[in-house]
């Protein structure tokens, strides 16, 4: 098992559900390749640096899972079909 952190920003204009529905499909993502959710955090609202998709903020989320290189591909993926994502990242953990 690999280490990671995902990094990402949601459109704040959404509701609670949608964010939460969210958190759930990539936790889910993760968990269905084998791995597991260590840690998410919620960083809260914040002013972007510059505008993304049209929107000046965005709520931050950082998460640290264990998973296999196939579901960090896999989770990769399907941060960037999101719609309610205005920008992830996903790094390996030494």
């Amino acid at each position: 098992m690999i280490k990671y952190e995902a990094t990402y920003i949601v459109d704040p204009n959404l509701a609670e559900e949608v964010h939460n529905g969210l958190l759930d499909r990539i936790s889910g993502t993760i968990t269905d390749n084998g791995g597991n959710v260590i840690d998410v955090k919620n960083m809260g609202r914040r002013r972007l640096t510059h505008e993304v998709k049209g929107k000046i903020e965005g709520i931050y989320i950082c998460m640290r899972f264990d998973s296999s290189p196939a579901a960090g591909a896999e989770l990769s993926r399907q941060l960037k079909l999101a719609e309610e994502v205005l920008r992830g990242l996903i790094i390996k953990l030494n």
